[in-house]
């Protein structure tokens, strides 16, 4: 925990950094396919941002769009 150095056995510590490159890897991917669903629906990155910051900051905006979803379900 904390700054406490963290003992391992070198097959552990291996585990651990491939598991960290798959997760990295992953992210990534997963940032890739976002961007493209957000341009996919014709929203630059830019603008999806402003909405969401105004979807989290404004109640108003947040009931708008919540709304919004339960008329499509």
């Amino acid at each position: 925990q904390g700054q406490e150095e963290i003992q391992g056995t070198e097959e552990e510590m291996l585990a651990f950094t491939n598991s960290l490159n798959a997760v990295q890897q992953l992210q990534q991917d997963m940032q890739m396919e976002m961007m493209q669903a957000i341009s996919d629906e014709g929203l630059d990155v830019e603008k999806y941002q402003n909405i969401m910051q105004a979807y989290e900051q404004n109640p108003e905006i947040k009931e708008k769009v919540d709304t919004m979803f339960e008329e499509m379900e």
